[in-house]
């Protein structure tokens, strides 16, 4: 098997209530990414967001997270590892050229990340942040003009994964 993860920036749109609940949150998270690499998904997040920016909860970004010192040393070195090593999207040419011409929509709202995900056919990972995530496969909308001006419109699924046991 040679799939890579995606994060899914939607599971991250609406933070934490507070720090406690974020780093629950980040726990599951790491879980969920140990359980697929060891059972075959490449140790590979994708994203084309800054997820050191990102924020877990009012005041608490993923930076913060990763060096505090409340949080288990082996899950943010795992953390830190992850996020060092993932390859910039602009060195896969297929997605960009495929992104341009396509919108991809959770629920009506644009989602890069399950797009990504789709085009690669790799497995789209998610915070553990609502109970919309608790699936494994994942139903998008992707839409796209054709050459004749059309618009085409279909529904896709998306391997997905928030929780160890998915």
């Amino acid at each position: 098997m040679d799939l890579d993860m995606v994060f899914n920036e939607l599971s991250i749109e609406s933070p934490a209530i507070d720090v406690l609940e974020a780093r629950q949150w980040m726990e599951g998270f790491i879980g969920t990414v140990v359980s697929a690499t060891a059972a075959g998904i490449n140790r590979v997040l994708r994203t084309h967001i800054d997820m050191n920016h990102t924020l877990l909860a009012p005041g608490y970004p993923m930076a913060k997270w990763r060096n505090d010192n409340s949080v288990d040393i082996e899950a943010r070195r795992y953390f830190r590892s992850l996020i060092s090593q993932y390859p910039p999207l602009e060195d896969l040419p297929k997605i960009g050229n495929d992104m341009l011409g396509r919108d991809f929509f959770f629920d009506d709202k644009r989602s890069y990340g399950f797009g990504i995900a789709y085009l690669l056919e790799s497995l789209a990972i998610s915070l553990p942040s609502d109970d919309i995530w608790n699936e494994h496969r994942i139903r998008i909308k992707t839409q796209w003009i054709e050459d004749n001006g059309e618009l085409f419109s279909k529904n896709v699924k998306v391997s997905h994964a928030s929780h160890s046991a998915h």
